[in-house]
């Protein structure tokens, strides 16, 4: 590739970066992540009672026959 290619490359990714960015005073969106989201060792996932999982399925079952 060549300079001017590259730089062509380069500018062409900057508007497509600057388009996205929505409004101007926001940092501009280059969809690049350096790295994936960790939890934090200390965190856990929630647990997930089975019970009220159900429980709370039911009513809501109720409210959308009525």
């Amino acid at each position: 590739m060549t300079k001017e290619q590259s730089k062509k490359t380069s500018n062409e990714k900057l508007n497509k970066a600057l388009e996205q960015t929505f409004p101007g005073s926001d940092a501009v969106a280059d969809n690049v992540v350096d790295k994936e989201a960790v939890r934090p060792e200390h965190r856990r996932p929630a647990k997930i009672d089975e019970k009220l999982v159900e429980e709370l399925a039911k009513k809501v079952g109720e409210k959308v026959k009525q």
